[in-house]
C-alpha cells in the first residue's frame, strides 16, 4: 500500500467496506433463517410432546379395559 495513490487506497478501502457490508447482510440472512428453523423445531417439539402424551393416555386406557 506504500506505492498506492490516495485514490487507489480510497478505492480499495471502499471496495473492502462494501464486501464487509455484503458479508453482514449474509450473516443477518443466515441468522433469520436459523431463527425460523429454531421456531419450526420448537413447534415440532410441542407437537411431538403432545402426541407422546396422547399416546400415553391411549395406552393407559387400553390397559384399564
Amino acid at each position: 500500500m506504500e506505492n498506492m495513490t490516495d485514490e487507489e487506497v480510497f478505492a480499495l478501502l471502499t471496495s473492502k467496506i462494501e464486501e464487509l457490508k455484503q458479508a453482514q447482510i449474509s450473516i443477518n440472512d443466515t441468522k433469520a433463517e436459523l431463527d425460523a428453523l429454531q421456531k419450526e423445531l420448537a413447534n415440532k417439539q410441542v407437537a411431538y410432546d403432545t402426541l407422546e402424551i396422547e399416546l400415553q393416555k391411549f395406552m393407559e386406557s387400553i390397559a384399564t379395559k
